[in-house]
């Protein structure tokens, strides 16, 4: 039989409650807690990498309008070009 570690949670400020896990299912949750943390972090990044990408879309947009507005881009090039980006 397995040796049993205490976990203690604290409710309150005095009130504590103490459960006993096995060795293995503390080892088990913490590898599930770095997993865990793992993948949050890599979907932070993921999230941080597409937010960058949506900004330079924007900017490519806005300069296609600013082109467009300044006569520097003809109505069928700038309808074609945001077309292209639309499928």
């Amino acid at each position: 039989m397995e040796d049993k570690i205490p976990i203690t949670r604290v409710k309150g400020n005095t009130e504590c409650d103490v459960n006993y896990y096995s060795w293995g299912s503390a080892r088990i949750s913490s590898r599930m807690e770095r997993r865990y943390l793992a993948d949050a972090s890599e979907m932070e990044k993921e999230r941080e990498r597409l937010e960058a990408r949506n900004q330079e879309i924007d900017e490519m947009f806005l300069n296609l309008y600013s082109d467009k507005a300044k006569g520097i881009l003809s109505e069928q090039r700038f309808v074609k070009l945001t077309a292209a980006t639309l499928h």
